[in-house]
């Protein structure tokens, strides 16, 4: 195979693995200056729609993973996306995070952080 074809297709293949973690990354930036005020309102009315959307696509991308593909990233990245969802609903409810729903996100963190657990060893041996 050509060695251009070749470096083609390691691109495509990085930049599709990729995608669902920059879309969590995206999302939780655009929140969080959407919280800072420094969003147009048109834009943070809009957020929870792309949340929203980005939560369909990573259930689909987990129901039916190409070949190949990691499933501990796949699911890191949707419950990124859940995480990022939690806390959106906890900081817009009554109180925000210093409410009774802040509570919820203890345990969230503690499965985002399970889950991660493979993706931070790579390239570590696991005992």
């Amino acid at each position: 195979m050509d060695p251009l074809t070749q470096l083609s297709a390691l691109v495509q293949r990085a930049l599709g693995a990729a995608s669902g973690s920059a879309r969590s990354v995206a999302l939780a930036g655009l929140w969080l200056l959407g919280e800072r005020g420094k969003l147009p309102a048109w834009l943070v009315a809009l957020l929870p729609l792309g949340l929203a959307v980005a939560l369909l696509i990573a259930a689909r991308r987990r129901r039916r993973p190409r070949r190949g593909e990691s499933i501990t990233r796949l699911d890191f990245e949707l419950a990124s996306l859940v995480l990022l969802a939690l806390l959106e609903a906890v900081v817009a409810a009554p109180h925000g995070l210093s409410g009774p729903l802040s509570g919820l996100l203890y345990p969230a963190v503690a499965l985002v952080c399970v889950l991660a657990r493979p993706l931070a060893s790579i390239g570590h041996p696991m005992k």
